[in-house]
Order: structure tokens, then sequence, then C-alpha cells
């Protein structure tokens, strides 16, 4: 005769108890699985609206600067985007600055004013507004460049940076805790080694202020966020 084997109600109970348990474990990890899934997919979306947002920003400065700045021979602005949240102005041109100086040319300072108008109308994009003076690879020496007391390209592309951004300051175009300026010498050339023409060398002497957009406050305006 076979024997019966029957759990008594206390072990019942707990194989009950513990298949609940199990249950709810793998219940609760899907739970926290799908949320994570919702979670990630909500930031994907927002920073979608973001840089879609900051992109829309950029087009706008980028249009007012082609209404606003006449094309001329002697002087180019071009508009460049470096990452999603930077944007680049490259200012080119024979007459922006004196030779061998950091002095303006009556033309020159006329164009970054224009320039800084178009910064300060938009000024509540930008977290930073760095200047960068840029020279051609000829040496910084002749009569003229030391009776200006300049030594090399590296003093001389920092000294036109600082006059641009002191003319964003004085004029009160923008703020001056985002204003910054930086000397790049002759080491960040636009034209290919073996090009020493004119016309090369000029493309090479400019001032670029390198725009740096802010996302803070956007993500908020997300529908639902």
């Amino acid at each position: 005769m076979r024997a019966r084997i029957s759990l008594n109600p206390e072990s019942r109970n707990a194989e009950d108890a513990r298949y609940w348990a199990t249950f709810s474990d793998i219940a609760l990890a899907m739970l926290l699985v799908f949320m994570l899934f919702i979670l990630a997919q909500f930031l994907h979306y927002q920073r979608i609206f973001v840089l879609e947002e900051i992109a829309s920003r950029k087009g706008e400065v980028a249009e007012w600067l082609s209404d606003v700045v006449q094309p001329a021979d002697s002087v180019r602005i071009e508009v460049l985007d470096d990452d999603d949240l930077q944007q680049r102005i490259r200012v080119v041109g024979a007459l922006v600055f004196r030779p061998c100086s950091e002095e303006l040319t009556p033309r020159g300072r006329d164009l970054l004013i224009t320039l800084g108008a178009v910064l300060s109308e938009h000024e509540h994009y930008f977290s930073s507004v760095e200047v960068e003076g840029h020279a051609d690879r000829q040496a910084a020496t002749g009569q003229r460049c030391r009776e200006r007391g300049i030594e090399d390209n590296w003093q001389l592309s920092a000294r036109r940076a600082t006059e641009v951004v002191r003319v964003f300051s004085m004029e009160g175009l923008v703020t001056d805790d985002k204003l910054s300026s930086v000397g790049r010498g002759q080491f960040h050339p636009l034209s290919a080694p073996e090009d020493t023409s004119a016309v090369a060398l000029e493309r090479d002497r400019r001032i670029e202020v390198v725009l740096r957009y802010s996302d803070e406050g956007i993500g908020e305006e997300v529908p639902g966020a």
C-alpha cells in the first residue's frame, strides 16, 4: 500500500508565501525596467527638443547677421557650427586692423559694433562669448611692429582679440562675465601650408567669435515635462 505524503497546513502556507514572494520580485523588476525605459525615452526626446531649439536659435543669429552686415570685398563674415552647442563667427579681411597693430580701422570698428549689436539682441541665448585672435604665418617683425611693441604673432593675435572684447564691453553690447579672449598666434591657419599667396595669408589673419549656447531651461518647455 502506497504511503500518502501530504503537507501540513503550515508547510503549504510557507510554499505559497515563497511562490508569491518570487512572483512579486519578478513583477517589481519588470516594472522598474519599464519605468527606466520610459525615462530613457523621455530624456532622449527631451534632448532632441533641446538640440532642435538651439539649432533654431543658431539659424536666427545667422539670419540677423546676414541682414545687418553688408558684404564688402575688404571684409567677410562667415558663420559656422562647431558642435551642437557652439557657433563660430569668422571675421576675415585686411581692413579690420591696422598693420601689425591691434588698432581698429573705422570700417573694422563699425563692423564689430554691428556684430556686437546682433550678439546683444540674442545674448540670453549664450553662456559665453569668446574672441579668438589669429595671425598669418609671417613673423611679426619690422620697424612698425617694434614701434608698437609687438614681439611675435602670439602677442599680436592676443592684443587683437582683447581689443574686440574691449569694444563689446565698452559699448555695452555683451555682459562682461560672458566675455573672454585668447590669442592663437599663427598655429591655426585656414590655408594650406604651401599656399603663401596674399589671399591665403589674409584669410589666416582673422578674428573668430565663438558663441557657446546655453541649454538651461529649454527642456522645461517640452510639453508635459
